[in-house]
């Protein structure tokens, strides 16, 4: 994962004297040391690499040529955050000829047989220092003449990045940003230099500034259907070469409502104007995203018949490459779960040779996530489902793919029973299912401490309590991470009714880009009750206004415990406890009304009202939708 923050500097009068800084924001800088960057990036002609979100680099340097495949990331004011995979290469070679690798894989994926062109090239004199603290080494500094030539063309700039070194923090960085920003009135750069480079490289297309570079990429293979939405990314093509909307529905055969309906879609939703599943068509028909060939995804096994697909087993290793899984999370995964089995076995009493079964699970949980993010998990025990590990027995398959299916999303008691009691998982012996439901409740927790995606995160001290175990998590992103396993312990407290409490051990040194995320992430953590309360424990010596407290608090902490169940809708008695407890809260304050400052209390209670009318409407619908379903 690449982190860092980006300037634009205005002038060479600005950048030379950034060059003969000693200190920024109080961290001496090194001596200085000029590195020669060569840089050509390259796609095929239809830019396929570009519409799945990549960027291919190739750089030559005295031993080696490096090829750099970048997603395009996000940024948030000055910082960029965005995954990076590289390979070595003797010599520039096809794709096709690069030693096995992520990046050979997933290029491979995403081209087909299509040749890699150069799109342009960039030329870079770096003046890079180091930025320290006494020995500990906080950052890295660059100052870049940058050099794009597209052509005959040349376009020049300066920028300087720094990149957070692993002693560096959160507040390192932000104090660095502040500094370059509030002393030296810097510019932040929101634009990777590629994403300018397109800009220089499409500029002379007519534009009417419809499409970024990566949309149009994909409306150009859309556009290559013969219906609706062929037509459909044909006129928004148009309008971005700047065609007015009465040329374009001429171009089109279609009238000039349907292009603004179409120009205004695409505005609101951008390219979720498109259906999924055509967007999936595209990706497979291109060899891009999806893995599963020839364009089609893992098919279901249906119950009982001749026609029921027969599994075809595969190495992991295959398995890996072939739905492209991102190694180091799932190493990662398969670590954390592996660390929790051991202290765990007294409470989740599973047998010793199971903590196998449930490394390979760990290291498969996400098979299906380049297929389909949103729903990986189901597409994932599909694929597990046709075709299951080689390295394990019908019945260690079965309870892998169950695994696999329960990672995800929360779980309740009814959740629970419905997905396992599924076809195939049934034909489970009672104890194998109950065995894989135990090992999903740490792969679950296991999933969840990788949040991140750095594997930077570790399991510190754990101090079992009564009620709860108190785990310590370790490294630059704990709180996010530590948040994220809080959440996804739901699973494990179902079972075996003991609380799991993740902490983050010195937040206050977090490395994180995004600030406000660890202050929300930890947050989170103390909001979430070790138990939910049966009453309010309100006694016959409180007060009235003591009352009202543990009145509101004992039905807001009930109102929290139904939120995430009631936000992903699968379980229709989620949000009617939550409806319920927001009711109650609102009587309350009837109740309590000439104890409490109303005045006060206005906001809160306009707030439980309006909840409680959002929840009202979404419970009317689904009583009318299980009345009719009870009438059919």
């Amino acid at each position: 994962m690449e982190i860092e923050a980006k300037f634009a500097v205005e002038d060479v009068a600005a950048f030379q004297k950034l060059q003969a800084v000693d200190h920024i924001a109080g961290f001496a800088l090194s001596a200085h040391q000029v590195q020669q960057v060569n840089d050509t990036y390259m796609d095929t002609e239809e830019r396929l690499i570009l519409a799945s979100g990549y960027a291919c680099r190739q750089r030559e340097t005295e031993s080696e040529v490096i090829i750099n495949l970048k997603g395009l990331g996000r940024a948030e004011g000055p910082i960029h955050r965005r995954k990076e995979l590289e390979v070595g290469l003797p010599a520039y070679q096809p794709p096709a000829k690069w030693p096995e690798s992520p990046v050979r894989d997933i290029v491979l994926q995403l081209i087909g047989e299509s040749p890699l062109v150069p799109l342009f090239d960039i030329q870079q004199t770096r003046v890079f220092r180091r930025m320290s603290q006494g020995e500990l080494l906080i950052a890295e500094m660059s100052l870049d003449n940058v050099h794009i030539i597209i052509g005959e063309t040349f376009h020049s700039h300066f920028e300087l990045e720094v990149e957070i070194a692993p002693q560096g923090t959160a507040s390192d960085m932000a104090a660095i940003v502040t500094y370059l920003q509030d002393e030296w009135n810097l510019r932040p750069e929101s634009r990777a230099k590629f994403q300018q480079a397109l800009a220089f490289l499409d500029e002379d297309l007519p534009s009417g500034n419809i499409l970024t570079p990566q949309e149009r990429a994909l409306c150009v293979q859309i556009a290559k259907r013969n219906d609706l939405y062929g037509r459909r990314a044909r006129g928004l093509l148009l309008l971005d070469e700047g065609l007015t909307q009465q040329e374009a529905a001429q171009r089109t055969d279609r009238t000039a409502r349907t292009v603004r309906r179409w120009q205004r879609g695409f505005r609101e939703k951008r390219l979720g104007a498109f259906p999924l599943r055509v967007l999936k068509e595209i990706h497979q028909s291109s060899a891009v995203i999806l893995p599963e060939m020839p364009g089609k995804e893992p098919q279901k096994p249906k119950q009982g018949g001749a026609s029921e697909p027969q599994p075809e087993p595969q190495p992991l290793k295959a398995l890996f490459k072939r739905y492209i899984v991102d190694r180091a999370h799932a190493r990662a995964v398969a670590d954390h779960a592996l660390a929790l089995f051991d202290p765990f076995g007294p409470l989740h009493g599973l047998p010793p040779e199971r903590r196998s079964l449930l490394e390979t699970a760990a290291l498969v949980h996400n098979i299906g996530l380049a297929s389909e993010a949103d729903s990986h998990h189901k597409v994932g025990r599909d694929i597990l489902l046709t075709h299951p590990p080689q390295e394990l027995n019908e019945e260690e398959r079965l309870m892998v793919a169950l695994i696999t299916y329960l990672h995800r999303k929360q779980m309740t008691s009814k959740k629970l029973d419905k997905k396992a009691s599924k076809a195939p998982f049934n034909d489970l012996p009672q104890p194998a299912q109950e065995e894989a439901v135990a090992l999903s409740a740490l792969v679950r927790v296991a999933d969840g401490l990788d949040y991140s995606q750095t594997q930077s995160s570790k399991l510190g001290e754990i101090t079992p309590q009564k009620k709860v175990i108190n785990i310590e998590v370790t490294g630059p992103y704990a709180a996010i991470d530590a948040a994220r396993a809080q959440e996804k312990s739901d699973l494990w407290q179902l079972l075996f009714k003991r609380k799991l409490r993740f902490k983050p051990a010195h937040v206050e040194n977090d490395l994180i880009p995004y600030p406000e995320e660890a202050r929300a992430a930890e947050a989170a953590i103390e909001l979430i009750p070790e138990e939910l309360p049966e009453h309010p424990n309100i006694s016959a010596d409180d007060t009235m206004a003591e009352a009202a407290r543990k009145t509101f608090s004992f039905h807001f902490q009930h109102m929290l415990y139904h939120e995430s169940g009631t936000r992903e809708g699968e379980d229709i008695e989620e949000l009617h406890d939550m409806r319920v407890t927001t009711r109650r809260m609102r009587a309350a304050f009837r109740v309590f009304n000439d104890y409490l400052d109303m005045k006060r209390m206005k906001p809160i209670r306009k707030g439980a009202k309006r909840t409680c009318g959002k929840l009202g409407n979404v419970r009317d619908l689904d009583v009318f939708w299980e009345k009719t379903q009870r009438y059919i």
